[in-house]
């Protein structure tokens, strides 16, 4: 009997289905298997240490909160979104259109550093950066946020969503979550520790080759979607594009090789 070849994503009903495009060694599957790996920790780890995360299902505070993602998580996002919510696409355009209009109009200065050429820019100065200048929350939450205040790509969300409120990756973070929760180091024995996994977590923008390394800019998940239709792509059209197949056909190291070589040590 042939034995079957599994996918990486170890969805049984995917075996040489959607991602057989995806190559099993590349960014886009190291990347799936780390979110299989910090689920499997934190669900372990709250059963083993009885912790009673005070972030629960119900509260979408966080989910209206800024915050960015990597080219290879979105790249997931939209295999999941052609795969699960063809329906829903053209809504969650409109949607990320939306709220980058109001961005563009409450922050101004925020907004034109989405838009700003950083690729000659100092990293630490760009990253620290990368946060709205003003206390800003997006009024009707994430593109994602359903009318039940549930994830409609729970599956597939970015790392940040797996660990914000349940979770810290770096021993000294201290910060406030939102405005029920923070973390600090008289409660840090409330969350799960996941420091192990930060070298992981900073690999999802951080890419090093030899001695070398480069760094990719994170977006807000809204502001991927505006980006593709000002280039007048769909999602299709996408996945077609030299970013998704860096991240679909290239190893880590064969990833930041090719970055290195077109962009030098920032883009």
């Amino acid at each position: 009997m042939k034995k079957e070849n599994k996918c990486f994503c170890q969805n049984k009903k995917c075996t040489n289905q959607f991602h057989k495009y995806i190559k099993s060694n590349s960014k886009y599957a190291k990347v799936f298997k780390l979110y299989s790996k910090i689920d499997n920790n934190i669900k372990h780890d709250i059963s083993r240490l009885n912790l009673k995360p005070k972030c629960g299902k119900g509260c979408s505070e966080c989910c209206h909160q800024i915050f960015g993602i990597s080219e290879v998580e979105f790249s997931i996002i939209v295999d999941y979104l052609l795969e699960h919510s063809k329906t829903q696409i053209n809504n969650i355009f409109e949607k990320s259109c939306e709220i980058n209009d109001y961005i563009k109009y409450t922050d101004p200065i925020y907004y034109n550093k989405l838009k700003s050429n950083i690729t000659d820019g100092n990293p630490v100065d760009w990253l620290n950066s990368s946060m709205p200048t003003i206390k800003n929350v997006i009024p009707e939450g994430c593109v994602f946020l359903n009318n039940n205040n549930e994830c409609s790509i729970y599956k597939v969300r970015p790392v940040i969503c797996r660990t914000h409120g349940v979770a810290y990756c770096r021993k000294e973070e201290s910060n406030k979550l939102c405005s029920k929760l923070e973390i600090s180091n008289e409660n840090r024995d409330e969350f799960v520790d996941l420091t192990a996994y930060e070298n992981e977590i900073n690999s999802l923008f951080s890419f090093k080759y030899e001695r070398k390394m480069t760094l990719r800019r994170l977006y807000p998940i809204f502001y991927w979607f505006c980006m593709l239709k000002e280039d007048n792509l769909d999602l299709y059209k996408f996945r077609k594009t030299i970013l998704y197949n860096r991240c679909a056909s290239l190893s880590e190291s064969e990833m930041a090789e090719d970055l290195l070589k077109a962009y030098g040590n920032l883009s």
